[in-house]
């Protein structure tokens, strides 16, 4: 029974069929006025669940939605994760647009220059930001606006192949501030776009995929995602046909003097063995942490 509060009282009925008796409870919960965002999650993870799965985790997926907030935050969501991969596909199928194209594209067109290599733990590549491989963008004929943007200075930076079928057509700013007396809205193009690599050929014609593949029927009937399947096989021939990134060569571990780590370690703060740690309060535990470093370097 549904309050006017939102609230949906029932009762949780007992497994034998019961209405009363041990087992039978009341609830209440406060249902929501659309699942629509529930299920946008559901579907990006199972998109990312079977890039990963297929891909035998070497390629890493990102949903973005639109190019406001929401976009923005979606991406930042799993960016640190999904670009420590082999590679990655950025999705802007069905991106609305907005206005973030040029925070983004910067972040997808930083290459990894070199790695910081921590004494413990894994390295991180350099700058921090930066994508460790190569990067595959997805676009359809509801990519519009701004994602129509980002998705031509994608190409005209180098950064990668477009792949999906070709974008909506529509990329001129248009304010909303006439409002009528029946509450409806006028819309006034108020500027236009000019890219150097199309001048004014982005506004109805969009940008037309280096790879065009189309999602058909039988797709959506069996629920495949052919666009996904073929980005995905673009980024790992990259991957196969590039000579591997990788992470940095460890250093080579300092020889260990086993009577110099024992005679620390057994050391109490009157008693230095070594002149040179005589002005220094002795820290056991840290050498003791770094069990394959010399000691003469901590």
């Amino acid at each position: 029974k549904k309050k006017s509060d939102g609230q949906v009282a029932g009762t949780a009925w007992h497994e034998d069929g019961c209405l009363w008796g041990p087992g039978v409870r009341n609830i209440r919960v406060k249902a929501l006025n659309s699942d629509l965002d529930a299920r946008y999650r559901d579907m990006v993870k199972a998109r990312r669940e079977k890039v990963h799965r297929d891909s035998a985790g070497k390629v890493g997926y990102i949903h973005v939605p639109d190019m406001e907030r929401l976009g923005w935050s979606e991406f930042h969501r799993h960016w640190q994760k999904e670009r420590r991969r082999g590679g990655l596909i950025v999705d802007l199928r069905g991106n609305s647009g907005g206005c973030i194209s040029e925070l983004l594209l910067p972040r997808l067109a930083q290459s990894c220059l070199g790695w910081e290599v921590p004494r413990r733990g894994a390295p991180c590549p350099f700058p921090e930001a930066a994508s460790v491989g190569p990067v595959v963008l997805l676009v359809d004929s509801g990519s519009s606006s701004d994602a129509e943007i980002a998705a031509l200075g994608f190409r005209q930076l180098g950064v990668g192949k477009v792949v999906g079928t070709r974008t909506w057509g529509g990329v001129a700013g248009v304010s909303y501030d006439s409002a009528l007396v029946d509450g409806t809205y006028v819309g006034v193009p108020v500027c236009g776009v000019y890219m150097t690599s199309a001048g004014y050929g982005l506004e109805n014609k969009g940008v037309e995929p280096d790879i065009v593949v189309e999602n058909s029927p039988q797709d959506y009937l069996m629920e495949r995602d052919t666009q996904l399947e073929v980005a995905m096989s673009e980024v790992l021939d990259v991957i196969a046909n590039t000579p591997a990134l990788g992470h940095p060569p460890r250093t080579k571990p300092l020889k260990r003097d086993l009577n110099v780590e024992e005679a620390i370690c057994n050391m109490n703060e009157e008693t230095w063995p070594f002149e040179v740690w005589k002005a220094i309060k002795p820290r056991v535990e840290r050498v003791r942490d770094v069990p394959w470093a010399d000691v003469t370097e901590i």
